[in-house]
């Protein structure tokens, strides 16, 4: 099974993506802190990590940095999701290693055609049981 890491401090927000992905069958571990993300990671690398920019602690800009420094982690595709909108942002996060980037608020087609995309790419088996999402 396809497995997801959501990192994303607003609980309604992880609520609603988590939701959003199980139901595409995907498996999602979802964390409010980077730092757990970043152990889960490193103890069972997922097939994709979906990551807010903003948040306490750790930002989502240096969970990316520290993913893609550990031969581990460094081939895992990383979606940025944030509010942050400047094209500035947008390539920071593509520098730094980020295999896409959605503009919050996202739709779930948004949000699905994008993870679809990565699985696809990295080629992750059994990818999302559902039909693809209409244009």
């Amino acid at each position: 099974m396809v497995t997801v890491v959501l990192v994303e401090d607003d609980p309604d927000l992880r609520y609603l993506t988590t939701l959003m992905l199980e139901l595409e069958g995907l498996r999602v571990r979802a964390f409010e802190s980077g730092e757990e993300a970043l152990d889960s990671c490193r103890r069972d690398r997922p097939d994709l990590v979906l990551l807010d920019w903003m948040m306490p602690g750790m930002s989502g800009l240096d969970i990316l940095r520290a993913l893609k420094i550990r031969p581990a982690t460094v081939t895992i595709p990383v979606v940025m999701l944030s509010a942050l909108s400047e094209p500035y942002n947008i390539a920071a996060a593509r520098s730094a290693g980020a295999s896409d980037y959605l503009v919050k608020p996202f739709s779930r087609a948004t949000l699905l055609k994008a993870v679809r995309r990565q699985l696809e790419r990295n080629g992750a088996p059994g990818t999302m049981v559902a039909q693809p999402i209409g244009a």
